[in-house]
């Protein structure tokens, strides 16, 4: 769940008049997306090969990689690549 709050400042005659609206937006995207494109496929894929067996401070580490956030790329996220493999996210 997001919470994205819109607000709009008007100025008329003097006064000012703020109007804020909010607007609760659900989605969900698939974990092993790690390009963001929304589907996990073979460029998710290629980006992991590049980090994999890194950790933090590593020249090729890459964060979008480390899909469980334990600062490693290793197997424990090719696992959640593969439990993902070719699925997508909610539509824009």
């Amino acid at each position: 769940m997001f919470l994205v709050v819109l607000c709009c400042i008007v100025f008329s005659y003097g006064q000012t008049r703020v109007f804020a609206s909010q607007i609760n937006i659900s989605f969900s995207l698939r974990n092993g997306d790690v390009n963001g494109d929304n589907i996990v496929e073979d460029q998710d894929y290629s980006i992991m090969g590049k980090a994999w067996y890194t950790l933090v401070g590593d020249p090729n580490y890459d964060a979008r990689a480390d899909l469980n956030g334990d600062g490693a790329v290793e197997d424990q996220d090719y696992s959640i690549l593969g439990l993902n493999w070719y699925q997508s996210g909610d539509a824009f």
